[in-house]
């Protein structure tokens, strides 16, 4: 029998995204309601695709476990979830340290090309990390705001929170809402790192995928040089992500050189509905290169270990952005927290913990404020500041990733054919996302190039 929720929900959630749910369980153990819910389809990385594993620090771990002591004390063993053989849920075993399926140590390294050979330097290392799929993580949070709602309504009382869509619709009366993932208007973030391309969009075009090679717990980035036809020098980031001792697979996502082009053959004029899956195959080709160097391991052997399926080495497309203007408008204050309140380049180690993990937390000091007697406006503006300042963090932090070495001999036609390599992947990343693709680029008029050349 459907029950009658006399009372609002004091948290809307529009969104599927881990700050979202994060925001959810913060609000449940302030002794407040929730509702919201990840919708349709399965809460995942929104940027680098369903197979993406996340590197998270142990402070992540020690949020779910203050999670679980505040809500067993304020609820009792009875008021929180159980799994189903009866023992007890709790959300700090998703990033157990001691688990060795989840924990390994970082490494971030950076090479240069000096006399004729690469010189790698450790440029970062993190003792203990913790390695998880986000789809994982993430079902596993709304799973457990799921079993609170359910556990509720078996003992016949209105639920704490409620994580179906038309819930969503019922919280319209709460005094805070979050648009977590929601749609947005983007402003693109447009830097000058002084490489002689003058004011560029931050913008950086990806493969990821999954191969099933044992790396064990294996988590690097690599930040290395990569030489075009006329040995010009640029830069590419990547990163692999093992999946623990027992040599689960390998994630892997690497960054596309700036100047790299996308043939699909000529059975596949650019435009055409079969281009998109022409384009699968230079991909995969580029793909399993850099993974080959990447790991030190034969391109054929990492070839035949390639993933298919929605694991399948992906195109895709990143870009730095901040949102246009704030959501604090109408009668309840809306805040955007995750991938809505902006981003910098994904590969970056404060991705995978800003939203969930501080935008969250933020949301635990708003009803903390709003406990000692700040009104709501007052307590979400405090809220939209602080979330926009973890924000900043990681653009900031990650703005250099968008750099290319300098290159002084390049001119107009050197820069108009990086731009038209540009524009030709992201025509090929969006079809790949199936979001309507910009128009692709007009062949470059190579007798005009050849006028400029360097």
């Amino acid at each position: 029998m459907e029950e009658s929720m006399p009372e609002r929900p004091d948290l809307l959630v529009l969104g599927a995204g881990g700050a979202g749910a994060m925001a959810m369980l913060w609000t449940l153990a302030a002794g407040r309601r929730a509702a919201g819910g990840p919708g349709a389809a399965p809460p995942g990385d929104p940027v680098l695709g369903p197979g993406a594993m996340w590197c998270l620090p142990l402070g992540a771990h020690r949020q779910l476990a203050l999670l679980d002591r505040l809500l067993r004390r304020r609820y009792g063993p009875g008021g929180v979830p159980v799994r189903a053989d009866g023992s007890p849920w709790r959300l700090a075993d998703a990033l157990d340290p001691a688990d060795p399926a989840r924990t390994g140590a970082a490494v971030e390294t950076g090479e240069e090309w000096v006399d004729g050979a690469a010189r790698v330097t450790v440029t970062g290392t993190w003792p203990t990390v913790l390695r998880v799929p986000a789809a994982e993580l993430l079902e596993g949070l709304w799973a457990y705001l799921a079993a609170v709602e359910a556990l509720d309504r078996r003992a016949g009382r209105p639920p704490r929170v409620r994580v179906d869509r038309p819930a969503a619709a019922d919280g319209l009366g709460a005094e805070l809402a979050l648009l977590d993932d929601a749609p947005v208007v983007v402003e693109p973030l447009v830097l000058d790192h002084g490489d002689g391309r003058g004011p560029t969009a931050a913008r950086t075009h990806l493969i990821a995928g999954v191969l099933d090679v044992p790396v064990g717990p294996l988590a690097r980035r690599r930040v290395a040089p990569a030489f075009d036809e006329d040995h010009d020098e640029y830069r590419v980031r990547q990163v692999v992500i093992g999946g623990g001792p027992t040599g689960a697979p390998a994630w892997l996502a690497v960054q596309v050189p700036e100047y790299h082009v996308f043939d699909p053959g000529p059975a596949a004029a650019p435009g055409s509905p079969r281009s998109a899956a022409a384009v699968d195959v230079p991909v995969r080709r580029l793909f399993v290169a850099a993974a080959a160097e990447l790991l030190g391991r034969p391109e054929a052997e990492l070839d035949a270990a390639v993933r298919g399926g929605a694991d399948r080495p992906r195109l895709l497309s990143a870009t730095a952005w901040r949102p246009a203007h704030s959501a604090l408008t109408g009668p309840v204050a809306a805040v955007r927290v995750g991938d809505a309140a902006g981003g910098g380049h994904p590969l970056h180690p404060l991705r995978a913990v800003t939203g969930p993990f501080r935008h969250g937390l933020r949301v635990r000091d708003y009803w903390r404020r709003r406990a000692v007697g700040a009104g709501p406006r007052e307590a979400a503006a405090a809220l939209e500041r602080e979330v926009a300042a973890d924000t900043a963090e990681w653009i900031d932090a990650s703005a250099a990733d968008f750099a290319e070495p300098p290159q002084w001999h390049f001119n107009a036609g050197c820069f108009a054919e990086l731009a038209y390599a540009r524009a030709h992947r992201e025509h090929f990343a969006a079809l790949a996302a199936g979001r309507p693709a910009p128009a692709h680029p007009a062949p470059l008029d190579e007798a005009a190039l050849d006028g400029g050349s360097r």
